[in-house]
């Protein structure tokens, strides 16, 4: 195949993969762009690890990031395969000074429903640091980090 051949086929897959993921995250909350969705899919559908795969994600806010990695998953075609979705859903600092409290848990369940896939995420509402005790011996295969960006929150202890 050509050069010029091999670009527009990817450029025709990205565009497949655009129109599936797009539909799933309309609505749904977030920062994540669409080429980014598309990047994390692409991620975990040709990942080389033998099925099933484990995707951890760190950080799913209302879950744009989640429903592109669980559908991802899905797309694969083994039934076992999972995303453990780690975040304690009480938004950030920013979001307490500036909004007051948040809970985003129940708008992020409904969005993993809506998009059909809650069968294949597993929600994991606490902070990263206590669930890490919980997914001892797991083989992780993808790991995504869009947890707290605060100092505090991240640096080794």
């Amino acid at each position: 195949m050509s050069v010029r051949g091999d670009r527009l086929r990817r450029h025709r897959e990205r565009d497949r993969i655009t129109g599936r993921i797009e539909p799933l995250l309309t609505g749904v909350e977030g920062w994540l762009y669409i080429e980014e969705a598309v990047e994390l899919y692409e991620t975990v559908r040709s990942h080389p690890a033998a099925d099933p795969v484990l995707v951890v994600e760190i950080g799913s806010w209302k879950g744009r990031s989640t429903i592109a990695l669980a559908q991802a998953v899905r797309d694969r075609g083994h039934p076992l395969g999972r995303v453990v979705a780690i975040d304690p859903h009480t938004g950030s600092r920013e979001h307490h000074e500036r909004f007051g409290a948040v809970d985003t848990f129940d708008e992020f369940l409904r969005n993993i429903d809506r998009a059909g896939l809650t069968d294949l995420v597993e929600p994991m509402r606490t902070t990263s640091l206590d669930a890490s005790g919980q997914l001892v011996g797991s083989s992780v295969d993808v790991l995504f980090i869009d947890g707290s960006h605060e100092y505090e929150d991240v640096r080794y202890r």
